[in-house]
């Protein structure tokens, strides 16, 4: 029962990428493909094991490049360069070390592009910080996990 209840919570998170990407690309297309396309990689890991982690490429560009979608810093192009190219390829991904320096380069790259936000916009950046951050913190304890060997897989599959 545990199973199933976990992976209908999964399934959610890939229909509500999927969902909001196209009510949210009605509007701002560039930000609602890439979160759509989030949709789409979350559920191509369900397909093919080897594509479980393709979704990191899309969430990671979403979070750093929120609310245009553009990229606007070259940390945040490295950051996002990095995160498609780690995702595409599973050994890459599955690293527990890389998983981590990927958590460190987003946590750079999302306070790089607040501290350079200013005026009416640095407020409105306050909840994309705080995402970007959230989910290189999902990523930090899902490498913590692997490298300290704690066991915790549900934990992590449930952040």
């Amino acid at each position: 029962m545990a199973d199933l209840a976990l992976r209908l919570a999964d399934a959610g998170v890939g229909v509500v990428l999927l969902g909001c990407g196209v009510v949210t690309g009605l509007r701002h297309r560039r930000i609602g493909l890439v979160m759509a396309t989030a949709g789409v990689a979350w559920f191509l890991g369900y397909l093919a094991p080897a594509l479980v982690f393709l979704h990191r490429g899309p969430m990671v560009h979403l979070h750093i490049s929120y609310p245009t979608g553009r990229l606007r810093r070259p940390l945040a192009v490295l950051t996002v360069v990095g995160a498609y190219l780690a995702a595409a390829f599973d050994a890459i991904a599955r690293n527990p070390w890389l998983t981590a320096g990927l958590a460190s380069l987003v946590v750079a790259a999302a306070g790089d592009l607040f501290a350079r936000t200013s005026g009416p916009a640095r407020k409105a950046a306050v909840p994309a910080l705080a995402a970007a951050c959230g989910f290189a913190g999902v990523l930090a304890l899902s490498s913590a996990n692997s490298l300290l060997k704690l066991g915790a897989d549900r934990a992590v599959l449930t952040t």
